[in-house]
């Protein structure tokens, strides 16, 4: 895993890539992200697999500081460690300071779900609560992902399920009782994975899923509106539609309300060795909110960046952000890494790190 800050001074315009950090090596890490552990800290919270394991029970989930805006970062310290594979992180601060991990626990064993929840912390991210496990999420497919999003006094995540459910759960008191729980989107007719949702206003609101037609996945995206508490389905996106591989990787928003700017990050990838890899890049698409509101095919592209080829071939995923000041913005994602020419289609991500 890896961070890299983007400076912007009008959100998207005059984009620079900065430095490259590789936060943690010989380990499979993944599905991290970024939270608040002060005012000045910034916490990253990953989960990290020493078997370099996709999927397995030796997982844990640990975090580490940085107190620089990402300059430099302290030794890793464990967070959280079930018997089962700590999974399908999702990261953030709710209204009160506090951070929230959401996780889900999987026994990649007798390939069954365990159950998800979330753990908090109030003082930040030295000490954890004890997982609050959420109902009726035993023994069925489903997965965390996303933000934690605040809107009109409630903190919120999304879960999404198979056959096209997602459910949206809310709190009033930053989790000091049980959530709230709402199916937002029942869509058999779409295979939809990894949601992430952004409020634009009071009102509307919008969700990118990764489209999961297909073994391999397509390269598309699905965008999901709102304009209340009901959603609908709007459409595919022009997001890496110019793009005839598999587009793995989920998306992450990031919305400015002082220009309406909605900023997308977006990898590509593929699954095995060849010559397909030379193209993988990570992607930046921005436009009016408003305007993608009305029509999912409005997304601009703005920024790419890949490392030199072949060498080495590399590929991004899973980028999540923190908003460090007005012009400066870190970003982290995975990296996936094929050195061996005879290496199997889809064990590549067995030796994703992690990078800010």
């Amino acid at each position: 895993m890896s961070c890299m800050p983007i400076k912007n001074k009008t959100f998207l315009s005059n984009n620079v890539l900065g430095k490259y950090k590789t936060l943690t090596l010989n380990s499979h890490a993944s599905e991290g992200g970024f939270a608040r552990a002060n005012k000045n800290d910034i916490i990253v919270i990953y989960r990290k697999d020493s078997s370099l394991s996709h999927i397995s029970n030796h997982s844990k989930i640990v975090s580490k500081i940085s107190r620089d805006k990402g300059e430099t970062w302290s030794k890793e310290s464990d967070v959280y460690n079930s018997p089962y594979d700590d999974r399908n992180l999702v990261v953030g601060n709710l209204s009160n300071g506090n951070i929230i991990i959401v996780f889900r626990k999987y026994d990649a064993v007798n390939k069954m779900s365990i159950g998800s929840g979330y753990i908090i912390s109030s003082d930040n991210g030295k000490t954890w609560s004890d997982f609050v496990k959420l109902k009726n999420t035993e023994k069925i497919s489903h997965q965390p992902f996303g933000n934690i999003f605040t809107h009109i006094g409630k903190n919120s995540f999304l879960i999404h399920y198979s056959k096209g459910i997602t459910k949206m759960y809310s709190s009033i008191d930053d989790f000091d009782s049980y959530p709230d729980e709402f199916t937002i989107i029942n869509d058999s007719t779409k295979i939809l994975r990894e949601p992430f949702l952004v409020k634009i206003n009071k009102k509307k609101s919008l969700i990118l899923f990764r489209n999961e037609n297909g073994r391999t996945g397509q390269g598309s995206f699905y965008q999901y509106n709102s304009n209340g508490e009901s959603f609908y389905y709007k459409g595919e996106t022009n997001i890496f539609d110019d793009y005839g591989q598999s587009v793995r990787s989920p998306a992450s928003l990031r919305y400015n309300p002082n220009t309406n700017l909605l900023e997308v990050c977006v990898a590509s990838r593929v699954w095995n060795y060849s010559e397909k890899n030379f193209s993988n890049e990570l992607r930046i698409y921005s436009q009016d909110a408003d305007s993608v509101f009305y029509n999912s095919k409005a997304y601009q592209l703005k920024y790419t960046t890949s490392r030199p080829m072949p060498s080495n071939h590399w590929f991004y995923g899973y980028p999540k952000f923190i908003t460090i000041s007005d012009n400066e913005v870190l970003y982290l994602i995975t990296d996936s890494k094929i050195n061996n020419t005879n290496i199997s289609p889809r064990t590549h991500i067995n030796n994703e790190q992690l990078a800010p």
